[in-house]
């Protein structure tokens, strides 16, 4: 079964100062447990700044290719659904693959520690 996390860009962006990650070809890279998640840009609702939540978009994950198809329009922190303005915190839907043959050419990982593995996901888990 695939695993589907939120990471907001901000806790994104402190992994990659601290060197923690890398994300290269649509794949995030966790440089300590060497685990890797397929990443796709992404929006979380937090809140309605304007309009109803006809949609019930408040609380939900979608991706760019998502809101492009709902007719969106996304500008920083905000994301407008016809008359409707939202609050939204940008950042990555992160998925790990669930098979080798999932992942794109060329990104086997040799030597993978199984408890740094599970160390990782509880991160995910608890940190997105």
């Amino acid at each position: 079964m695939t695993t589907l996390r939120f990471v907001p860009q901000a806790l994104l962006d402190s992994w990659l100062e601290a060197g923690k990650a890398d994300i290269r070809a649509g794949l995030l890279h966790d440089l300590s447990s060497r685990e890797e998640f397929v990443v796709r840009e992404a929006a979380r609702f937090l809140r309605v700044e304007s309009g109803d939540d006809f949609s019930s978009l408040v609380g939900k994950v979608k991706s760019v290719e998502q809101l492009k198809a709902l007719g969106a329009e996304q500008c920083m922190t905000s994301v407008i659904v016809g008359e409707t303005v939202y609050e939204v915190a940008p950042g990555w839907i992160a998925e790990e693959p669930s098979a080798p043959a999932s992942r794109p050419a060329g990104s086997e990982v040799e030597g993978k520690n199984p408890e740094a593995d599970m160390l990782a996901r509880l991160l995910l888990d608890k940190l997105s």
